[in-house]
């Protein structure tokens, strides 16, 4: 996958996310995402509906879902990250310079991951 092929993603995904009242942030690395979605139960659950549906998607799963206190994106409709300038964060987070498979990761580290994420912000993107 391309980086343009990735900002055409989150172009799409932010118009619709804007209507739907839908924060995000996606991450892409070995052929694998990892995404969150925020907002409200019903319209999320529709969105990741829709992803499924996606004939582009072999595999979506939910590592984790229920409240949360707040929003970590609450500022994004979606964004994405640039993998040139996350290696550092996932360096320090996986002790690796590898890509990440991000298929091991089980919902603790995913949600640690995204924190780590949120907390450097607009840096961080594609």
């Amino acid at each position: 996958m391309t980086d343009a092929d990735l900002k055409r993603i989150v172009s799409h995904s932010q118009t619709r996310n804007q209507q739907d009242g839908v924060t995000g942030f996606l991450y892409y690395s070995g052929g694998t995402f990892l995404q969150i979605l925020e907002g409200e139960e019903a319209v999320v659950r529709a969105t990741f509906a829709r992803i499924q549906d996606d004939f582009r998607h072999t595999i979506a799963s939910v590592l984790v879902e229920g409240p949360a206190e707040e929003r970590l994106f609450s500022d994004w409709s979606m964004e994405v990250a640039n993998p040139k300038k996350t290696s550092a964060i996932m360096h320090a987070f996986f002790q690796s310079d590898r890509d990440l498979d991000l298929t091991k990761l089980d919902d603790e580290k995913a949600l640690l991951l995204l924190d780590a994420f949120s907390l450097t912000n607009k840096a961080l993107l594609l």
